[in-house]
């Protein structure tokens, strides 16, 4: 479910979300931010630059992270060294800038990753997306609770700035211990006619 006034996600499995019915995590850290309110209350803050897969569980398990779900689980995997470094190199990288119309102002992110030992891989990233109110149809009026819905859409633009930094230690084939921060910031406003809220979200 999305909301183009709030750049979070929230995950819908067969009809169910909100209040934890979904068990969301990132990288295996459980994401349990609710807000009360009209809509959506249960949103997941992430920017989709920084991520390369998501496992969906359509059924509650017994499994780690799986607790008190209702519905099911979704665990998103941030990007690693092995998304960056192709093999036999010792480091790689990733650069990608997108501009658009029609309120799609910037989305650009740079990832980089080194290996400082054949077991030690670091990658890290920055990510950053502005995004302005965007243009209505004008084929035909829409009216809104408080009259005919204003041009641009009011309260449909968002900053958001994400980094992350992870350092891999595989000693062997068989295990792994990954040491990782994931940072997110959002500005954004949501409202309707004369009831506004300027929110900032932050996630770390």
């Amino acid at each position: 479910a999305d909301n183009p006034q709030d750049p979070g996600l929230n995950i819908n499995l067969r009809g169910l979300q909100d209040q934890s019915r979904i068990a969301t995590s990132i990288d295996g850290v459980r994401q349990n931010f609710q807000l009360s309110g009209h809509g959506s209350t249960g949103y997941v803050y992430l920017d989709p630059s920084m991520f390369r897969a998501a496992q969906v569980e359509k059924t509650v398990t017994a499994g780690p992270g799986g607790a008190a779900s209702l519905g099911g689980q979704v665990d998103f995997r941030t990007l690693g060294a092995e998304d960056l470094i192709a093999e036999g190199a010792a480091q790689g990288g990733q650069v990608i800038a997108a501009t658009g119309s029609n309120g799609y102002d910037f989305a650009g992110s740079a990832f980089w990753a080194k290996r400082l030992s054949d077991q030690i891989p670091v990658p890290a990233g920055i990510s950053r997306r502005k995004l302005g109110d965007y243009d209505i149809g004008h084929d035909g009026d829409i009216d809104g609770y408080f009259g005919p819905i204003s041009e641009p859409a009011d309260y449909t633009s968002s900053e958001t700035r994400s980094g992350l930094a992870k350092i891999e230690l595989t000693p062997d084939e068989d295990q792994t211990l990954t040491l990782s921060w994931l940072g997110f910031s959002g500005d954004y406003s949501t409202g309707t006619g004369q009831y506004i809220d300027t929110n900032e979200t932050t996630n770390h």
